[in-house]
């Protein structure tokens, strides 16, 4: 995963000029966090009905070139990168096009629906010494990075066990629990163990129009013996983010929608107890900022596009492996 790095003050001076291309509901949220960002510079946007922008988002876009017609941006020799939000169906075509552009992109996740697409696209940016990046906003969150230090340094002990649980109502029908909320927990997986590696079962449950709405994956690592339990549902009315690391020594649980801290922490005594009560030896405790994660994400792909940071593509494609082996490449169950 591609760190996010402080600018130089060069790069800082010099705005990567971007285009949008989709601006829904991700493509809102993007557009005001990339007019948020002193990196970069939005200057153009690619939307299919320009007319029916309200009020708030012309006052948004003010000073943006919108047009209706994608090859306007796509030939704009100004622009450095395009930024790609629209549904998973089009991300190959759109990544493909703007690559042939000669432009970086960064694309809402996941990178393709297949491991073939998403290949071609890593050796046709690498080929063209152009940055790939995907969206995958979690995976640059300060309390998940600080929980990785955490498993790095020793303090569980050896991993074995991992459990994530993603519920909400599904905003959008348009695509399965697979590419809409198993792919989140997929991203953090991977920041945690090796998705080549792991040995799948999975259980779905459908919505009225036999779309997979709800997930259930068991994993496994033979060599090291980390089990993994993801849990995700596109049905709940009730809205859960939660990932919990077991180790050998402790337990380290991870809530970024807590009121409370959003980390904490806690490493089991091995002294002997009557009461058969588990007595932490050390605890931690410590809330971080999970506001702005996709601020991040996109300052990481400055970051790439400037050379002061890697880009998560190996990653994407990992990602991409993983979901094609649990649903079918269109993403349903």
């Amino acid at each position: 995963m591609a760190e996010p790095l402080a600018a130089s003050p060069a790069a800082a001076a010099a705005p990567l000029q971007v285009g949008l291309i989709g601006f829904g509901y991700w493509g809102r949220k993007l557009g005001k966090a990339l007019r948020a960002c002193p990196r970069i510079d939005l200057a153009r946007m690619h939307v299919r009905s320009p007319g029916r922008l309200d009020a708030d988002e012309l006052k948004l876009l003010e000073g943006v070139k919108i047009s209706d017609r994608r090859a306007e941006l796509l030939d704009d020799p100004n622009l450095q990168a395009v930024i790609i939000a629209t549904p998973t169906a089009s991300h190959y075509d759109l990544c493909r096009q703007a690559l042939l552009s000669g432009k970086h992109v960064l694309v809402e996740k996941p990178l393709a629906l297949t491991s073939i697409q998403a290949r071609e696209l890593a050796s046709m940016a690498h080929s063209r010494g152009l940055t790939l990046q995907t969206d995958y906003t979690w995976t640059f969150s300060p309390g998940l990075a600080r929980a990785r230090q955490v498993v790095e340094q020793g303090w569980l002990g050896d991993l074995r066990h991992i459990q994530l649980r993603f519920h909400q109502l599904g905003r959008f029908r348009s695509d399965d629990v697979g590419p809409l909320v198993a792919v989140h927990m997929l991203s953090i997986l991977g920041m945690f163990t090796d998705l080549g590696s792991m040995q799948w079962t999975r259980h779905t449950g459908h919505g009225t129009d036999r779309r997979a709405t709800s997930v259930l994956l068991i994993g496994e690592e033979p060599t090291s013996g980390l089990s993994v339990l993801l849990d995700g549902s596109l049905d709940d009315p009730v809205r859960e983010r939660a990932v919990l690391l077991l180790g050998e020594q402790g337990s380290l649980s991870f809530r970024p929608l807590s009121t409370g801290p959003t980390l904490e922490g806690v490493r089991y005594s091995r002294e002997p107890s009557r009461d058969d009560v588990v007595r932490p030896s050390t605890s931690m405790s410590l809330s971080t900022a999970e506001d702005d994660n996709l601020g991040l994400s996109i300052l990481a792909f400055a970051a790439a596009v400037a050379g002061t940071a890697a880009s998560n593509t190996e990653q994407s494609v990992a990602i991409t492996t993983a979901l094609e082996r649990l649903f079918d490449p269109a993403g349903k169950a």
